[in-house]
């Protein structure tokens, strides 16, 4: 049995400890982003912060996170979108065939994971 940790960019501890979710990563944990997330649905902070996730490796699959229509809509398409932008279709297509395999019980893509790289501030520190 393989752990999936669910929306990693919106739980405080690895907000503040990214490496905890490396770490977790490193041991053979697999991890989700929420779609909203990456759209930027809940904000720049917790978007830059998925973006970081994704760029150190540590994100395998993108989910809807829809509990419901009205309050939580899906928004994959969006989130495909930014992300074919930023990262090229690749990493969409590594991130839609991690979600086939893991609903067809098989092993999952994945790349070596990388620490989250901290961001400057105004480019100085």
């Amino acid at each position: 049995m393989i752990p999936i940790i669910v929306h990693p960019e919106r739980n405080q501890e690895i907000v503040e400890k990214p490496d905890l979710l490396y770490q977790f990563i490193k041991k053979g944990a697999l991890a989700q982003l929420t779609a909203s997330s990456i759209s930027g649905k809940f904000g720049k902070k917790v978007k830059s912060f998925s973006e970081q996730l994704i760029e150190a490796n540590l994100i395998h699959f993108i989910a809807s996170d829809a509990h419901n229509l009205t309050n939580r809509a899906f928004h994959m398409v969006s989130a495909f979108e930014h992300i074919e932008a930023r990262y090229g279709m690749g990493t969409v297509y590594l991130l839609k065939e991690n979600a086939e395999l893991l609903v067809e019980g098989q092993n999952v893509y994945r790349e070596v994971p990388q620490h989250v790289k901290k961001k400057k501030f105004l480019g100085i520190f």
